[in-house]
Parts: C-alpha cells; structure tokens; sequence
C-alpha cells in the first residue's frame, strides 16, 4: 500500500514540476526573437497560462508518471 501513496506522490509532484515548467519553457523557445509578437503575449500573458499549464498538463503529466510507476510495480511483483 505504501508504495502505492509513494508513486501517488511522486507522480503529483513531478506533474506539477512539468506543468510549471512547460510555460516557461515555451516563453524561452518564443522570444528568442525578443520583439516577436509570440514573445510579446507570452510575457503578458505567462501568470494566465502558468495557472492553466500547472492544472491540465500538471495533471496529464502526473496521470503518465503515476501509471507508469504503477506498471513497472507490477511488472516487478509479478516477477518474485
């Protein structure tokens, strides 16, 4: 059961890791040209998209991470 709740865990941080991170990232890959309108909106706009991007890719990303953790578990217990 525990380790159930710790890839419960691991999977919640690491989704919000990525879906804090991915917005900045995006920021990073747009304003290579500073004065591109990309650039522009996604500055004014980054407090917006980093609350959405933490709830839905956040929340796809620890879905992913959890299963996979979950599958290789089982794949371990099924071996012993």
């Amino acid at each position: 059961m525990s380790s159930r709740r710790a890839s419960a865990w691991i999977g919640i941080v690491a989704g919000a890791a990525v879906g804090a991170a991915y917005p900045f990232i995006q920021l990073a890959i747009d304003c290579r040209a500073p004065q591109s309108e990309a650039c522009v909106w996604g500055k004014s706009l980054l407090p917006l998209t980093l609350a959405v991007s933490v709830v839905v890719v956040g929340a796809i990303a620890a879905y992913a991470i959890y299963a996979l953790l979950e599958w290789r578990r089982r794949s371990r217990d099924a071996e012993e």
